[in-house]
């Protein structure tokens, strides 16, 4: 699209944004081409064949152009001619499930805590934070918003709500809290598709935190997978667009593990014999890196 062409060739970019701006224009094509086994390449004398087409609703988008070459070739001729045709296409794309506004909060519960609505969305724990998520349905007809929330060590958590026709509700669920690694951080981000310099104005510690929170939120997007769909009608359904969620210095802290945690606990103990109570503190360090706690301490 030619607005993020335009966005990427300046060079006053911060390092999050360009990578932003690069995923929306290099990873997220206008029109992708559906290859299928049934369909192949090669056109026989004669007959014809289907090309699938798939176009995806990026917003902004109005207009496109899909190129198709095609050319013949004698297998004992070594040239290869081919000609070109393109097909100038006009987009609308309508809002559908959009997300208003997102926050981050800390959880701290007990172990006897429990929750009676949609289990699905809670794993409780310290180890735990909570993403609120306000959505809100711009389509005129109802939808339903399915959110999988998939982790390796928890297993897929799989969740679906009803939006009627411009209704809005908030959707809160928790996940893990992540622990970065120091390479992540004294490393640039990945997914840059040209290498540039710049001459930077930010100190160490500014692209250090830039650094923290597109890794927290990249954790975020890759363990969340929401979907809507109709109920009704011809049985529209697409992805939801996640990637407006912004973290602040305080939704950094709350996500962020400590490499090396201690956990108190005050322990009471028989009283001595000359009748004094006495108490015992635990102090146990964990190691987050390797999930084993190294030392013990009372």
């Amino acid at each position: 699209m030619p607005i993020l062409e335009e966005a990427l060739a300046a060079g006053n970019l911060a390092e999050d944004e360009r990578v932003e701006l690069e995923y929306f224009l290099y990873n997220r094509p206008a029109f992708l081409w559906l290859p299928s086994a049934q369909s192949p390449c090669l056109v026989a004398a004669n007959q014809t064949t289907k090309m699938k087409m798939r176009a995806h609703g990026k917003r902004g988008l109005t207009s496109g152009t899909v190129k198709v070459s095609y050319g013949s070739k004698v297998p004992e001729d070594v040239n290869f001619y081919q000609r070109g045709i393109e097909f100038s296409l006009t987009v609308t794309v309508n809002a559908s499930l959009e997300l208003i506004a997102c926050d981050i909060l800390p959880c701290h519960v007990n172990a006897g805590t429990s929750v009676s609505e949609s289990p699905a969305l809670f794993r409780l724990g310290n180890d735990s934070f909570l993403l609120a998520l306000e959505m809100r349905n711009a389509w005129i007809n109802p939808l339903i918003f399915d959110l999988n929330i998939g982790f390796a060590a928890c297993g897929d958590r799989t969740v679906s709500f009803p939006f009627l026709a411009g209704q809005g509700r908030r959707v809160i669920l928790t996940l893990p809290r992540h622990l970065l690694h120091s390479n992540q951080l004294q490393n640039p981000l990945p997914g840059s598709k040209k290498e540039q310099q710049f001459v930077l104005s930010l100190s160490t510690s500014q692209i250090t935190a830039q650094r923290k929170a597109w890794w927290h939120r990249h954790y975020i997007l890759e363990s969340l997978c929401a979907t809507w769909r109709e109920t009704a009608g011809d049985l529209r359904n697409g992805n939801v667009e996640l990637r407006g969620i912004r973290l602040s210095e305080r939704h950094v802290r709350v996500i962020g593990r400590h490499a090396l945690e201690a956990h108190v606990a005050v322990v009471p103990v028989p009283a001595t014999s000359d009748g004094n109570p006495s108490q015992s503190v635990d102090v146990t360090i964990k190691n987050n890196e390797g999930n084993a706690p190294l030392a013990s301490l009372n």
